[in-house]
């Protein structure tokens, strides 16, 4: 049985096909050059064509950036500020174009969900997942499940405050660890100690670093200090087995990642009968796609039974 999935955020768009045993066979990719939801959703269906024409698909997953109905199918809450894309029937618009059954979810929960099927966090029962991007995503797991919480925040370490009345955030918010541990937040970061020197991402800031930037040094050992409180709290809020970190940011771990465990291990505390072990993620940027795929077979079982 294959699975279409899909995986959406603030810089590409993301599209594989995924059997049920965990293989993926074809991935494909498109730069988030439209930053609409129109562009989101014509994108998603030119994935979706392409991979009928070769493959008997049985479900769609999709997982993309903001707060997720996951019953209604829709995005409710954004950080990316598109046109079209809040409140519209996103499942509605794929189920009657495709006739497919389409699960919709967060992104960051697809990706610990895929890194629990098939990574990192396989075999643990209660797995806590952060994910580090162009913002800053979390997703707890309970025995396979992923969990919500009454208002479908659960998980969502972003939106803890880590500097009260701090740099203010998109969810209204200041001080939110998303404005201080994120991609966004070490370019950011780096233009509000540049005098006129203006960079525009990630990617331009660790080239910078890579150079011995004194500026990006500061800011990258500030985000280290802020990430490393980040755990140590997190270990007590939610006590899990594992805590998997993953993210595009990960791909960047051999500049930040020994020093940030250090730092964890230093300013926290054992739990009980031991630190909270973390893991770099081992799916990538592949873990949401793997995600999707799981959490699309689920909902099709679930359709079935």
């Amino acid at each position: 049985m294959y699975s279409i999935a899909i995986d959406s955020g603030g810089t590409k768009i993301s599209g594989a096909v995924i059997s049920d045993t965990g293989e993926m066979l074809e991935k494909t990719r498109y730069e988030n050059t439209g930053k609409s939801g129109d562009f989101f959703l014509d994108t998603y269906r030119a994935i979706i064509q392409s991979f009928l024409q070769k493959y008997d698909v049985s479900c769609i997953g999709i997982g993309c950036n903001g707060a997720v109905d996951t019953d209604k199918g829709l995005v409710v809450s954004c950080s990316l500020n598109y046109k079209n894309w809040v409140g519209r029937p996103i499942r509605k618009e794929l189920e009657e174009r495709f006739g497919l059954p389409v699960c919709l979810g967060n992104d960051c929960r697809a990706a610990i969900a895929g890194e629990e099927w098939v990574g990192a966090a396989k075999g643990y029962k209660d797995i806590l997942g952060i994910f580090v991007g162009t913002g800053l995503g979390g997703c707890y797991i309970h025995n396979g499940e992923i969990v919500t919480g009454s208002r479908n925040a659960m998980g969502e370490v972003g939106h803890g405050i880590m500097y009260p009345g701090g740099r203010p955030c998109s969810c209204g918010q200041r001080g939110c660890a998303e404005r201080y541990v994120s991609g966004t937040a070490l370019w950011t970061s780096y233009n509000d100690k540049a005098a006129g020197e203006r960079i525009h991402s990630g990617y331009e800031f660790f080239e910078l670093y890579r150079q011995e930037d004194a500026r990006a040094i500061e800011v990258l050992n500030q985000y280290i200090w802020d990430f490393s409180i980040l755990l140590a709290t997190c270990a007590y809020h939610f006590d899990p087995d594992v805590i998997v970190i993953g993210g595009g940011l990960i791909e960047t771990r051999e500049y930040w990642w020994d020093d940030l465990l250090k730092r964890y291990y230093n300013i926290g505390a054992p739990c009980g009968d031991g630190y909270v072990p973390v893991l770099a993620a081992q799916k990538g940027n592949d873990a949401a796609l793997y995600g999707a795929a799981r959490t699309a077979f689920r909902y099709l079982c679930a359709a079935e039974s």
